[in-house]
């Protein structure tokens, strides 16, 4: 074999080995939050970036003597060549990420006409306030050339809405429209571009897919409890995910609302209300690392990766590795520093802080189980109202009922309100408030 070849196939067998330690980890743990799974893969899959990068890392251990049997022997002569389907093995490959990185090109200039088609979508006064509430810097328009939502978009986000989505309930429609800002929210087509380039690099490797599949199903499983925790409308929300599930998906670098083979996990995983505690949490997290580390660095020094035998060493390459560039990348898709993406939260008690003024307020309703139990009474929030009026972080400090679910209704109503934001020297910031919702019988 050529030492590419040789590359390439080393290559794929610790990509499966990553892939396949992970998957093991996550079936013998189990853990319930599809956030923590999602943040569990997408460490998998940075891992399986910076294989290629370990021998310079550190030495690069002797190979086995069937590995090195393999590749180019130093008493083969020069001017053997390798023959038959195994010498065009390694151009079929670069020729098919070149084909699959064109694609997403002509899927992107797709989004791009897709949205100068479209029009501005009129929003009656409950989507406007969940569009505020959510994602107010969103575009949201209807479109007639897909047959399901598409959110795509950074710096200018966009949500084409199909025409057909009025046909359902304004229920459905609702948490429809609240599952695309929550794409927005999460700036999630920022992975999806990546993810998107790293598939067509690995076109023809099953784990590249079976990892990209896994991310995708537990990114739209995170937005679902999202959406189901903040409408509340669970049964609607099945519905409109069982109505698109036999809409054609979109052709374009951007995420589905739903498709056939993710209907069955993603419903089931609806159906059933479970939570982790934090010892569950934590034996989950670290038996996958240790897993999952302990067969990946098994695998590297088995069967090491050695760039060097095609390509011309360069000793700076060392040491500039060896600041560890990949850290910080690591730390953010664990979630680590999620707290210091938000910037600080002041507190209404500081001194020089103006307090937000209510701009728009939605009341709680009750629960058909709570109107029968006759509940009533206070549910006091803690809020953090954001540097842009609308409502960040809720929290609830004193709780009314959280059997019949108005402490749910309350954290609910809580998230459409609208402030005109809080200043510190007449700058916007965020600032945390206490929030008393009333439940009245009449």
């Amino acid at each position: 074999m050529t030492p590419e070849l040789v590359a390439l196939v080393v290559y794929g067998a610790q990509l499966a080995v990553v892939v396949l330690a992970t998957e093991a980890a996550l079936q013998l743990t189990r853990p319930t939050s599809p956030s923590l799974r999602l943040r569990l893969w997408r460490a998998a899959w940075l891992l399986a970036w910076l294989l290629p990068f370990g021998n310079l890392l550190a030495p690069v251990p002797a190979a086995p003597a069937w590995l090195v049997s393999m590749g180019p022997a130093a008493s083969r002569p020069a001017q053997v060549t390798e023959a038959g389907w195994l010498g065009l093995l390694v151009p079929v490959v670069v020729m098919g990420a070149g084909a699959h990185l064109a694609w997403l090109a002509v899927g992107l200039v797709r989004l791009r006409r897709l949205r100068r088609r479209s029009e501005p979508a009129m929003l009656d006064a409950t989507q406007s306030s969940m569009v505020q509430a959510v994602a107010p810097h969103a575009d949201v328009r209807w479109t007639d050339d897909v047959a399901q939502p598409v959110t795509f978009g950074n710096a200018r986000p966009v949500v084409l809405l199909p025409r057909r989505l009025s046909q359902l309930d304004s229920e459905s429609q609702l948490t429809v429209l609240c599952h695309e800002l929550l794409h927005v929210r999460r700036r999630d087509w920022r992975w999806i571009l990546l993810e998107r380039a790293t598939g067509a690099l690995l076109w023809c490797h099953p784990a590249a897919w079976w990892l990209l599949g896994r991310l995708h199903l537990n990114r739209e499983q995170a937005v679902d409890d999202a959406v189901v925790q903040r409408t509340g409308a669970r049964r609607a929300y099945m519905e409109a995910l069982m109505w698109f599930a036999g809409a054609p998906m979109p052709r374009v670098p951007a995420p589905a609302f739903i498709g056939r083979r993710h209907l069955h996990a993603r419903l089931s995983h609806l159906a059933q209300e479970r939570t982790m505690t934090r010892s569950r949490l934590v034996w989950t997290v670290a038996a996958t690392l240790l897993l999952v580390g302990g067969l990946t660095t098994t695998i590297v020094m088995a069967v090491p990766l050695d760039l060097s035998k095609f390509s011309k060493p360069r000793r700076v390459v060392g040491p500039q590795l060896r600041r560890a560039p990949w850290a910080p990348l690591v730390e953010w898709a664990l979630g680590s520093q999620s707290n210091q993406r938000h910037g600080r939260v002041y507190s209404s008690k500081e001194k020089g802080i103006t307090l937000p003024s209510v701009v728009s307020e939605v009341k709680p309703s009750y629960t058909p189980a709570a109107l029968e139990a006759k509940i009533a009474g206070d549910v006091l929030l803690a809020v953090v109202v954001k540097a842009d009026g609308t409502v960040g972080d809720v929290a609830v400090a004193q709780s009314l009922d959280k059997t019949y679910g108005l402490d749910q209704a309350a954290f609910n109503a809580a998230r459409l309100w609208k402030f005109k934001p809080g200043t510190r020297e007449g700058t916007p910031v965020d600032v945390q408030v206490d929030l008393q919702m009333r439940f009245t019988l009449k």
